[in-house]
Parts: C-alpha cells; structure tokens; sequence
C-alpha cells in the first residue's frame, strides 16, 4: 500500500516538516538510521563486506538543519564559481534536495560508498560495491533510489550510492528497472 511507512515519498514538492525525526538506531560511525529498518541496513552491509566489498557508511539520517546547510553550502560554491544565484539554485538542485525534501531526513536513506575519499560521481555506477549493490540490495529492502536514466521522474541525476529502504516493495521496483516514483503511481 502507498500508504506503508517504508514507502513515504520524499521529494522536494512532498517535504517532511523541520521537526521531523524518526526513532533512530545507530549504524556504526555515528551514522543513524530508521530503527524499524537499521537491522536490515547493518545486515546488507556485512553481506557486502563477507563477499569482499568494502563499505564506508558516508551519510545516513541527516536532520533539516544539517540538509539546509548542505544545500546552502552548494549554492555558495556554485555561486563562487561564476554562476548566478538562479544557475546556482538550478545545479544544487539535481544533487542536493531542498531541506525537508531529502529522504535523508526521513530515515530510510544511506549512501554507501567504498571509502572515505571515493568521489560521489555518476561514473562509480556499476563498478565495485555500486554493482553489488544494484544486483543484491532488493534482497535486503533496497532500492537504488536515483537510478541511471530516471532524472526527469526523480529531480535527481543519477546516485549508484543513495540507496532507499522500502522494504519488501524492493524486489518488484528493483526487478522492473521502476524509480519509487513510477512504483507509487502504479499503486494509485
């Protein structure tokens, strides 16, 4: 049902309220995550790391005050390097959501990356642990929640690192190449 808890869309034009926090469990680093599906998160990544990817926890629940200063931070770089605050506001956008937009806020988001220092670039899809994830993740209630190709649905570019639980929905939205937008209006 769309309705479900692991299902909430999260967008910048469906934002979470500035006081949303859900009840956290910590990952490992500090790094929380929604504690109805922390478990099913700490189990992907053991799986990961028994099947030798190594895996480097970069950013799970992030409140809206973290998300707003993020998303400050990008348009102040965007506009030191020439573009206009317009420009600037555009290019933040397709890789930092809004504050209140960002799933991260939810709960249910992790990004997931093989170190500390590996770039979050569109290139890393399909490589190393960003392939592990895609073929396995939905095992687990993952989904790749800004697939290749899927950037005009989502307002998102392509992120081989975000990954979204949704719990048992995963399978099906990983199996017919869906983003969750295109899985929710299937559901009415």
């Amino acid at each position: 049902s769309a309705s479900d808890w692991s299902l909430r869309l999260v967008r910048s034009d469906a934002p979470l309220s500035p006081d949303h926090v859900p009840a956290l469990e910590e990952i490992e680093r500090g790094e929380l995550f929604d504690a109805r599906a922390a478990s099913a998160l700490r189990v992907m990544i053991a799986e990961a790391r028994a099947d030798g990817y190594p895996v480097y926890v970069c950013s799970c629940y992030r409140s809206y005050e973290t998300q707003r200063e993020i998303y400050q931070d990008h348009i102040n770089t965007y506009e030191a390097l020439g573009m206009t605050p317009e420009e600037a506001k555009a290019a933040t956008l397709l890789a930092v959501n809004y504050p209140g937009g960002s799933e991260h806020q939810l709960g249910l988001a992790a990004d997931l990356l093989e170190s500390e220092n590996q770039p979050m670039e569109p290139e890393i899809g399909g490589t190393g642990l960003m392939l592990w994830l895609e073929e396995h993740c939905a095992e687990y209630g993952f989904i790749i929640r800004y697939p290749e190709g899927k950037t005009d649905i989502t307002g998102v570019e392509y992120e081989p690192w975000h990954l979204r639980y949704v719990g048992q929905s995963a399978a099906y939205i990983m199996a017919n190449g869906l983003c969750l937008e295109e899985f929710l209006s299937r559901l009415g």
